[in-house]
């Protein structure tokens, strides 16, 4: 028979997957790498981003997509301006309007993304289809 699982099983789970993702960004050398980190709940993901901001050296922005957002690559840019961050978490994709466009277009530019940022890029997702 199986126990369900306990509250210090649960937190012994998702501090190694915060620290699988600290070490995603410390390998990345300062070159733009792709993340994805999945997460059913944005209450969680809430809680796990501000756990890995507090416990981590990282120099780690947040950039969060707007419903009308329709370019990804240019809000980043926008929101980074002259900052050159360790890692940029961005969230909100569930919020966008129209993401298949975004993801469309973020698409066409993914050379961009690799030329001009110097760092990994993680992309939080609270999707069930994605």
């Amino acid at each position: 028979m199986n126990e369900p699982p306990t509250a210090t099983s649960i937190e012994a789970f998702y501090q190694t997957r915060l620290n699988e993702l600290v070490w995603a960004i410390e390998m990345s050398g300062g070159e733009f790498s792709l993340l994805l980190a999945r997460c059913n709940y944005a209450s969680l993901r809430r809680r796990l981003v501000e756990q890995l901001q507090a416990n981590s050296a990282l120099n780690i922005c947040q950039v969060i997509l707007e419903p009308a957002d329709t370019n990804i690559y240019e809000r980043i840019q926008n929101s980074l301006g002259s900052q050159t961050p360790d890692a940029v978490m961005l969230l909100g994709l569930e919020s966008v309007n129209n993401l298949e466009s975004a993801l469309t277009l973020a698409n066409n530019l993914r050379q961009e993304f690799s030329k001009v940022f110097s760092w990994p890029l993680v992309i939080w997702d609270t999707h069930n289809k994605l």
